[in-house]
């Protein structure tokens, strides 16, 4: 997904003077209960909305549709229109970007669709002081998606990229949270103007996600097993911040470590050191390499990758390749409890 500048979407939790977002109601004269109202929010989420949305959605039909196009805004404003949402059995379908509070309220849809040009994207919370992400306001947010009937795997998710960053969610990503969401194509030729979007005639017949969900491919634990620890090596890419948050949301308690036995603060802290020396790095997995293996409690996961550090202020960098081993517990929720890897090649 195109990745749109970070800054433009940095508006989660931090008051705005910018006006509120835009929410219309389309004219039409099919409004039954198959059809529902079609409601257009656009812009940033500010408080006040959720009001308005309650408005827009008066004596709505219960499956009625929400299309969202918005860079984000206010956390608790968004999670109320969320909760009116699903209050109301509406729909949401996403045109254009729906990024962190937007996500948010697209979640909450009784069903969840996205023109193929969407993008919806998640963050943390964070305060508006100093942009340090809030531990309050991601707990806030933990309920409310808890609330929605996902679970601890979404809501670290949701809540694990910083202010700066976006987790932006692609279909393969949603299948393996239980997201389910339909892709519709474009009303017209590369156009999602307000007036072609909410136009009742440029909409497509919404399917039935059930059957949907029936033909999406149902991933093995392997499958998931390896996609975990895709993720685990590449946020050692990530800046420092995200890359220890990864570890804290995704490690176990203790972790047989590189032949020690060790806290998960205490791998925090050795990765932390290693981020620090160096603070440029690229990994590259070699997927041919990879092998899974699992029971009913565990999964083993070996493979290569190719890697390169660098730190310009030291004048220093480093290339080989490295071999690795992880060892996941599957009950109640995949953590990773075994790491171990060694360098096998300098270049």
């Amino acid at each position: 997904m195109l990745k749109v500048s970070v800054l433009f979407f940095s508006f989660l939790v931090v008051a705005s003077p910018i006006l509120a977002a835009e929410i219309t109601i389309s004219p039409r004269d099919d409004e039954t209960a198959e059809v529902g109202r079609i409601i257009e929010v656009s812009g940033e989420i500010v408080a006040g909305d959720e009001l308005r949305i309650i408005a827009a959605l008066d004596g709505a039909p219960i499956n009625s549709l929400i299309v969202l196009t918005s860079p984000g805004g206010l956390i608790q404003p968004a999670m109320n229109m969320g909760r009116t949402i699903r209050k109301a059995g509406a729909n949401t379908l996403v045109s254009g970007v729906c990024a962190s509070a937007c996500g948010l309220i697209w979640l909450a849809g009784a069903k969840r669709f996205t023109f193929s040009d969407g993008q919806i994207g998640f963050h943390a919370a964070y305060s508006g002081i100093d942009n340090s992400v809030t531990s309050s306001g991601n707990a806030l947010i933990g309920a409310y998606v808890s609330e929605l009937g996902f679970g601890d795997n979404v809501i670290r998710y949701v809540t694990e990229k910083p202010p700066e960053g976006m987790q932006w969610l692609n279909e393969r990503e949603a299948n393996l949270l239980g997201i389910d969401v339909a892709t519709l194509e474009l009303p017209s030729m590369g156009s999602t103007s307000k007036q072609e979007t909410t136009d009742s005639s440029k909409i497509p017949n919404l399917p039935d996600l059930k059957q949907e969900s029936d033909r999406k491919r149902t991933y093995s634990i392997e499958e998931k097993a390896t996609a975990f620890i895709m993720q685990i090596v590449d946020q050692h890419q990530s800046d420092n911040s995200t890359a220890i948050r990864h570890v804290y949301n995704n490690y176990g308690s203790q972790i047989a470590y590189y032949g020690k036995r060790l806290s998960i603060s205490e791998v925090a802290a050795d990765k932390l050191a290693y981020l620090e020396r160096w603070p440029i790095r690229k990994i590259n997995v070699r997927e041919s390499t990879l092998s899974t293996k699992c029971d009913s409690k565990y999964c083993f996961v070996t493979g290569k990758y190719n890697w390169s550090v660098e730190n310009q202020s030291l004048d220093k960098k480093a290339s080989g390749t490295a071999s690795f081993a992880y060892g996941l517990s599957l009950n109640p929720v995949m953590k990773l409890i075994y790491e171990d890897g060694k360098v096998e090649k300098r270049n």
